[in-house]
C-alpha cells in the first residue's frame, strides 16, 4: 500500500509539473536549450534516453531538483555532450526535455 502511495504522489507531482510549465515563461537561455534539443531530435540525434526521460524531468521540476533518476541523469549527460548544450543547468535541460 505504501508503495502505491508513493507512485501516486510521483504521477501527481509530474503531472503538476508539466501543468505549471505550460503557463512558463522560459528564460532566453531556457528557450536556446529547447530550440537546440529540437534541432538534434529533427536531424534524428535525439536519443530514446530523451524520451524516456520525459516524466522523471516533470518529477525533478516539481520538486525543485531533489528527485534525480540515474535515467534523468543520463538524459543530462547525453545533451551535454552535445558542446551547444555544455553550460545549461540542469533546471534549464529538465525543462527542455518535458517541453519537447
Amino acid at each position: 500500500m505504501k508503495n502505491i502511495l508513493v507512485v501516486l504522489s510521483l504521477f501527481l507531482s509530474a503531472s503538476f509539473a508539466q501543468a505549471q510549465l505550460a503557463d512558463l515563461s522560459y528564460s532566453p537561455s531556457a528557450t536556446t536549450v529547447m530550440v537546440t534539443l529540437s534541432s538534434l531530435c529533427a536531424a534524428g540525434q535525439c536519443s530514446q534516453k530523451i524520451i524516456d526521460a520525459k516524466e522523471d524531468a516533470a518529477i525533478f521540476v516539481a520538486t525543485e531538483g531533489e528527485l534525480r533518476s540515474p535515467q534523468l541523469l543520463l538524459a543530462f549527460d547525453y545533451l551535454r555532450s552535445n558542446s551547444a548544450l555544455t553550460k545549461s543547468s540542469d533546471q534549464e535541460l529538465a525543462e527542455a526535455i518535458i517541453a519537447y
